[in-house]
């Protein structure tokens, strides 16, 4: 049995907590709860896993109450310590030694031997595992360094910040006088690495804490200077970047395997106004008229026994991007002739040699590339045929890799493999022969591959590196149909594709797994619909020992669901998720509330947490008798609107005979895709009572032709090749764009519809609600519509804008499907229309 954490008697909290179910059953299963508020505080979700070396002790963090809960593998289900608002830094010392910190307090625990210190006035703090130490800066400038057993070695004072690579090295930063100074603290006593009398505008080690790259600014001469300190050397190099008003940022990472470093660094070019702005039909670049300014970009290549960087610089490229080689690097012009098909340019790829700037063109249509870290593949996924290109720099030539639906590789060069995710099982892809195979025991199965190392290049256009981490370790999750999950290690030591299962197929949802091989054990943060997350340990792949939950929700115990099979009228086979009220009688009529988005049956085994920020509170829904029903949509050639139509038709036919379900009480709600959904199905529909739609598009056709403001791109995209999944322009097919736009047939709503939006939303522009809203308010249908003057797309959490929109919502519901009338806000509307 599962033990109540709380300072509270627990005999008490338990009678408190069934109190709803005995009251239930008294009034036939129908109680109408006015405030699940007290229920909420037992709703938790837990993250952030963390394991000691033994396997004894492990941590997790309680994101709904801001709390570290430690728990003894010896002592299961009660923590052993808990710690609010302490999570920005924590890590186990070796087996039995916790130290954590946040709001300026940190803590260190001999959890064996049940010892603490406890540090007050806390500015920042780091762990360094390999050394076995901790450091503690005071709001004081007092630097402490103290050993695993929590002694005290080394005190420094005068310092303003600090910076580790969480393994063995930390610097620290210090300012006397007009000059600062960098210390590198990798024994008892700090070493003066570095000082410099201008100011250090940023400091940061690179991935791997082989450098320590610095900012800064010389206000004398007007420029920006660029160092980098070598962590084990200690030799420090500078050179200057730009003067300091055109000056950004600088971004520096770690390329190929000889210690080099790719440095971009980005600066502002303010042209001078114009009255009016001009925008030009060939513009390809839209950001420098949201900013006000136009970003350009520095390259350089900085080789690590070279005092000075290598600038990469040619009018033909503005973009450049690293191979993780010293001869060639990856040249692009982005967005010439970009016409804002896609969200980002497909890009169309050379190979420019450093010596002699000569080029070839290696990819067209690249939305990401993936680069091996020795520098001898690159890895491009071609946009327009859907497949992965392979190019050899020792053969010079581009293979094709003719699988659909290959996502996320990973390089193994020990193996001169790649690995991919993908939907239908783990393909692996040998480098030397050109050949791919599914990985045994993964077929027909969702592929997610982890840990791996990624370095990220370029974000923007998805150019990165990716390899196996520093144990060659890889963790491969198996999710099947019916969302079964499992677990497998690859260990290159055994040989090839070796792969060991260490979690067979669970029912539950799988949020976080820590595997440690010397003990053949697995940790695991679990859940299912019907129970709250939970830590277990798994053993020889099998064995399942609960290691502990934060607290404990009975109701969700007692949740009742079913998964309801369906095909929607293209054949496409498809599952809806009907949850039923929380005190459920058989043989009563409820209403039902349908909830729609995409597809929602992946999340059939999660536990349903929600904030209710967007005017969907699952919890509350269930709690006052109603069913709520989840069912998956999907988009075909029709469009997105008619597709949904057609989805949620064929959902409700599904659980049309269910004997408990009012067919006469459904409503329908979405937000945001699934508020766009609604609003046309709203428009199309008699099927259901009432509606809510939050941060929805109401005119398709106009947002095709709209500029974000948010993003600084046409829309166009986000019909073409985004989430409405059009995959044609409106020029191709404008019979199915007007079709599929609500505003054009907003005269067929027939049921009062309740709609919402944050007039700070730049996402779903604000006005597409208010559009929607004049619509029918011309043709004397029944709508209200909220405008919260600061929301954005969602609401704020626990403000009072959120809170409002729960109550209104639940009002609404209540008022349409279960005849809770007499709310005045909802009268003022209903009974001057009835008067009409």
């Amino acid at each position: 049995m599962m033990a109540i954490n709380c300072r509270t008697n627990g005999l008490l909290l338990c009678l408190l907590v069934l109190l709803p179910y005995a009251l239930s059953a008294k009034s036939g299963g129908h109680k109408e709860v006015l405030d699940s508020a007290d229920q909420r505080k037992l709703r938790y979700t837990l993250t952030n896993l963390l394991v000691s070396d033994n396997g004894r002790w492990s941590a997790v963090y309680d994101a709904s109450n801001d709390t570290l809960v430690v728990f003894d593998r010896k002592k299961p289900n009660v923590p052993v310590k808990q710690f609010i608002r302490m999570n920005e830094n924590y890590c186990f010392l070796g087996n039995n030694v916790l130290f954590t910190s946040g709001s300026g307090r940190a803590h260190w625990t001999d959890l064996k031997r049940k010892k603490d210190i406890e540090f007050t006035n806390v500015k920042q703090s780091a762990v360094l595992e390999e050394t076995q130490s901790f450091f503690v800066l005071k709001k004081d400038g007092q630097l402490s360094k103290y050993n695993a057993d929590g002694q005290l070695q080394n005190t420094v004072s005068g310092i303003e910040s600090i910076q580790s690579d969480k393994q063995k090295t930390l610097y620290a930063i210090s300012q006397k006088g007009s000059r600062s100074y960098i210390y590198l603290f990798s024994d008892k006593a700090g070493k003066e690495v570095y000082s410099t009398s201008n100011r250090i505008k940023r400091s940061h080690l690179t991935d791997s804490g082989k450098y320590m790259v610095i900012t800064e600014a010389d206000e004398i001469k007007s420029i920006i200077q660029l160092s980098a300190v070598n962590t084990v050397t200690g030799i420090s190099k500078t050179f200057t970047a730009s003067g300091i008003k055109e000056f950004q940022r600088a971004e520096f990472k770690e390329t190929g395997t000889e210690g080099d470093l790719w440095i971009d660094v980005r600066l502002k070019a303010f042209s001078k106004k114009s009255i009016p702005e001009i925008w030009y039909g060939n513009d390809g670049d839209f950001k420098t008229k949201g900013l006000g300014y136009e970003e350009t970009h520095q390259y350089y290549l900085w080789f690590k026994n070279n005092s000075k960087p290598q600038k990469i610089s040619d009018e033909r490229f503005p973009g450049f991007a690293p191979t993780n080689r010293r001869d060639y690097v990856l040249a692009f012009d982005a967005f010439k002739n970009f016409s804002n098909e896609t969200r980002v340019p497909m890009l169309t790829v050379n190979l420019y040699h450093l010596a002699s700037k000569e080029t070839k063109e290696v990819f067209k249509h690249s939305r990401e590339i993936v680069i091996a870290p020795s520098g001898n593949e690159l890895l491009s996924f071609n946009f327009k045929i859907q497949r992965w290109e392979l190019f050899t720099f020792k053969s010079q030539k581009l293979q094709t890799i003719d699988v659909d639906g290959l996502e996320k590789p990973v390089f193994d060069e020990n193996w001169g493999k790649v690995y991919f995710e993908s939907r239908n099982g783990m393909y692996s892809y040998d480098l030397n022969r050109y050949q791919y195979k599914i990985v045994p025991g993964t077929e027909n199965t969702r592929v997610t591959l982890s840990p791996s190392k990624t370095t990220m290049f370029n974000g923007l256009f998805h150019i990165k590196s990716t390899r196996l981490n520093q144990n060659n370790e890889l963790l491969v999750k198996l999710q099947d149909s019916v969302n079964m999950n499992s677990y497998l290690y690859y260990n290159p030591q055994k040989g090839k594709d070796s792969f060991v299962e260490i979690l067979e197929p669970v029912a539950h949802h799988i949020s976080e797994l820590k595997y440690i091989q010397a003990l053949k054990t697995a940790y695991c943060l679990e859940e299912n619909f019907n129970l709250p997350t939970r830590l277990v340990t798994v053993e020889k792949a099998v064995h399942k020992k609960t290691i502990g939950n934060a607290r404990i929700d009975v109701s969700a115990l007692s949740l009742k669901r079913d998964i309801v099979i369906f095909t929607n009228s293209k054949k496409v086979k498809l599952k809806g998720l009907l949850y039923y009220p929380r005190y459920y009688q058989p043989g009563e009529k409820y209403p039902m509330i349908v909830s729609i988005y995409q597809v929602q049956s992946n999340e059939a085994n999660r536990y349903q947490y929600t904030s209710s920020t967007v005017g969907f509170d699952f919890d509350g829904l269930l709690e006052r008798g109603y069913f709520v029903y989840l069912p998956d949509v999907v988009f075909d050639r029709r469009g997105a609107g008619i597709s949904a139509l057609d989805c949620v038709n064929a959902a409700l036919d599904a659980v049309s005979s269910h004997p408990d379900i009012d067919p006469q009480k459904i409503g329908l709600t979405g937000h945001s895709m699934g508020g766009y959904e609604t609003n046309f199905i709203a428009t199309q529909s008699n099927r259901f009572a009432a509606y809510l739609s939050g941060s929805a598009h109401s005119d398709i056709i106009r947002t095709y032709f709209s500029f974000s403001d948010q993003n600084y791109l046409p829309m166009t995209w986000q019909f073409e090749n985004g989430q409405y999944s059009f995959r044609q322009s409106f020029a191709e097919n404008k019979e199915m764009y007007f079709n599929n736009n609500p505003i054009h047939y907003v005269d067929g709503v027939n049921a009062p519809i309740l709609l919402w939006t944050g007039k700070n939303d730049k996402n779903v522009v604000w006005d597409h609600t208010m559009e929607f809203y004049m619509g029918l308010k011309r043709f004397n249908k029944s709508v209200v519509a909220l405008f919260y003057p600061k929301g954005g797309h969602t609401l704020e959490k626990l403000s009072d804008e959120s809170r409002d929109l729960r109550q209104k919502t639940m009002e609404w519901w209540g008022y349409f499907l279960k005849g809770k009338k007499e709310v005045e806000w909802i009268d003022r509307q209903i009974k001057n229309t009835i008067r009409q």
